[in-house]
């Protein structure tokens, strides 16, 4: 039995589980799967595989040949690796193995995923931690070409659990994934965590963390291993196409500190609309404090990988930032690396994730930016609600729609976001009833025109110099202007107007701990 307590010494609960010395051998008998692993003999592949770049490199692959069809598969025999085609074993559940007549024409694209999950796995059993489950006796099944319900393939990868005896991962084939290691490990980092926990609470705050948990444990695999050039903590950059930066959330639309630019608050019902309260968001958070500690504090890598991975066993569904950072502080002392308590504690201090109070929290600044705070109706903090914030003469280059600084309301019923530079029109969408709300100056007026239409309607909030300063409409006279510059100038000499800007509008300028103090604007 694990038996659980919290850092007062209040007993939590205790649950079966398998240690290294224990006897695993029947754990996944009922399932059957060693018959999937009989009737093969150990093979290899040797051969050239072109890259995203063009370049090619040679490969080698343990396959397996069978005895029965005399075919050869993607199957490693010693550490219980199989590939099998997503869309029947995603639609129903049928194991088409993949394989060649003679051990030629495999896929680039597979044999890279293939080598990939070879490559984490034998990382991870150097540190003693083989398969997912951490006894090598859970067989693996990677699921080649995932694409999406209308059989459109999908720029994704996940760990999709154990089912019928099988650690399942799906991979995709639509760019070279399998050159990232870092994705890879980052999803096999996903299974662990769920083994470890016996679960997860995939959601805010601990959704967050484990999501943060597999960029970090992801990315320090890949450098580690010596299979990225990359100085900057991007996840997937091999293949060319990044999704996330580690030292710059931002530039991936994801908060660096709690409310900095795209942070998602404490909502009150988590949907897929707003990414169960921001899990694949906010982690940008953790993962910028994992970048800091090596790059600013000057932790080895090796010494960072151990030091997160020590803490899977320790953690659980329902831990938050506090508990993280105090086990952190006492895994640094128990692996001899006491001298990164302090700088531990700092980063955390410093990223605004201890912070409870969202008022607090929504105190926090930045350089350049201005925060922008809007009481939204109370209702719409009891359903699902996203906050846009567009910029009405910018548009996405990828949609070509308005770009738009998105958010959510949180359980008290504030839009609140930190924005750079510029003009923007407010517009909350209902994600339960679907309707959408402008904000008008004077308050929230539904709508139902499209974006392009209906940002003419409301009232803009212009942010410049650290500044927010609501406008008088869309369109802006020279006397409205002059007045609003006045009132701004009032408002940082600290003199009283006489209440025509935004009564949520708020500006921050920096403190000597690098947050901001939040001030009325005129």
């Amino acid at each position: 039995m694990a038996h659980y307590v919290n850092f007062g010494g209040t007993y939590l609960s205790a649950m079966p589980t398998a240690t290294r010395d224990a006897s695993v051998e029947n754990d996944y008998a009922a399932t059957d799967t060693d018959r999937y692993f009989e009737n093969l003999e150990p093979a290899e592949y040797t051969g050239t595989v072109k890259l995203h770049d063009e370049t090619e490199r040679e490969i080698t692959v343990p396959v397996a040949k069978s005895t029965e069809d005399g075919k050869y598969y993607l199957c490693d025999l010693e550490r219980n690796i199989r590939a099998c085609k997503y869309v029947p074993y995603e639609k129903n559940g049928e194991l088409q193995f993949i394989s060649t007549d003679g051990n030629e024409g495999w896929s680039d694209k597979q044999l890279l995923i293939y080598e990939s999950y070879i490559k984490v796995y034998d990382y991870f059993a150097e540190k003693g931690y083989e398969s997912i489950d951490g006894t090598g006796e859970l067989p693996i099944l990677i699921c080649m070409g995932m694409v999406d319900n209308e059989g459109d393939p999908v720029n994704n990868a996940t760990f999709a659990g154990v089912k019928n005896g099988w650690a399942v991962f799906n991979a995709a084939e639509l760019y070279y994934d399998g050159e990232c290691i870092d994705s890879t490990a980052h999803e096999y980092t996903h299974g662990i965590t769920t083994m470890s926990m016996l679960g997860i609470n995939y959601s805010r705050e601990s959704g967050a963390m484990n999501e943060a948990y597999s960029d970090i444990i992801g990315n320090l695999v890949e450098m580690i291993l010596g299979t990225t050039t990359d100085d900057k903590w991007l996840i997937d950059e091999v293949k060319g196409v990044p999704l996330r930066s580690m030292s710059d959330p931002n530039e991936y639309r994801q908060p660096a500190f709690a409310g900095d630019t795209y942070y998602v608050p404490d909502v009150k019902i988590t949907t897929e609309d707003n990414d169960n309260g921001g899990v694949h968001t906010n982690s940008g958070m953790l993962n910028n404090i994992a970048y800091k500690l090596h790059a600013e504090e000057g932790m080895p890598l090796e010494d960072e990988f151990n030091l997160w991975f020590t803490t899977f066993m320790a953690i659980t569904p329902e831990s938050t930032y506090f508990e993280l950072n105090k086990m952190l502080d006492f895994t640094a002392v128990t692996l001899g690396l006491e001298s990164y308590v302090e700088k531990i504690d700092k980063l955390f201090k410093e990223s605004g994730v201890l912070e409870e109070e969202e008022k607090e929290i929504f105190k926090n600044g930045k350089d350049g930016c201005g925060r922008v705070t809007l009481e939204a109706d109370k209702g719409m903090a009891a359903t699902s609600a996203t906050v846009k914030f567009y910029t009405p003469n910018e548009k996405d280059e990828e949609t070509g729609k308005l770009k738009s600084y998105d958010t959510y309301v949180g359980r008290s019923s504030i839009a609140s976001a930190l924005l750079p530079e510029g003009n923007y029109a407010c517009v909350i969408v209902d994600e339960v009833t679907s309707k959408q709300y402008i904000y008008t100056g004077k308050g929230w007026q539904d709508s139902i025109l499209l974006p392009d239409e209906l940002i003419k309607e409301c009232a803009f909030v212009e942010v410049a110099d650290g500044k927010v300063t609501e406008l008088a409409g869309p369109e802006m006279t020279a006397a409205e202007r002059e007045a609003a510059e006045k009132a701004a100038s009032r408002a940082d000499a600290g003199i009283e107007d006489d209440g025509s800007a935004a009564s949520g509008a708020e500006e921050g300028e920096a403190d000597e701990s690098g947050s901001e103090a939040e001030e009325e604007a005129a």
